[in-house]
């Protein structure tokens, strides 16, 4: 007999009132918040009146926008942020773009060094 454990499916609700509040902190219109999206003004305006239930994603999305919270994509990038100024890690530190430039370069100096002495080694 094949047994499966069924596990409860979490259920996550932004009510309308909620997600108006959410677009109006990110100072976008209707039409604007719809243009984010990738939605119409319609649809946003069947979010905010309670007609249809608002996707989890498009909460995400707004987060994203307005307060610049990784941790709104995915739970490994909770507590870092983005701004204007650079990528901030919750110790602190930010990252601007020019910093993330030479993190790539070292990184593909050491892969290329690393290339180099495997083939001479082998």
């Amino acid at each position: 007999m094949n047994k499966t454990k069924h596990h409860p499916v979490r259920r996550w609700y932004v009510s309308p009132a909620d997600f108006l509040e959410l677009r109006h902190s990110c100072a976008l219109s209707r039409k604007a918040c719809a243009a984010y999206l990738g939605v119409s003004p319609h649809t946003v305006r069947h979010w905010e009146t309670g007609r249809h239930r608002v996707p989890w994603s498009a909460v995400r999305l707004l987060r994203l926008l307005c307060c610049g919270d990784l941790g709104a994509l995915s739970d490994e990038w909770a507590g870092w942020t983005i701004n204007r100024l650079g990528l901030h890690a919750p110790a602190g530190r930010t990252y601007r773009e020019r910093d993330m430039r030479v993190w790539w370069q070292t990184c593909e100096q050491a892969r290329l060094f690393r290339e180099a002495y495997d083939r001479k080694t082998l």
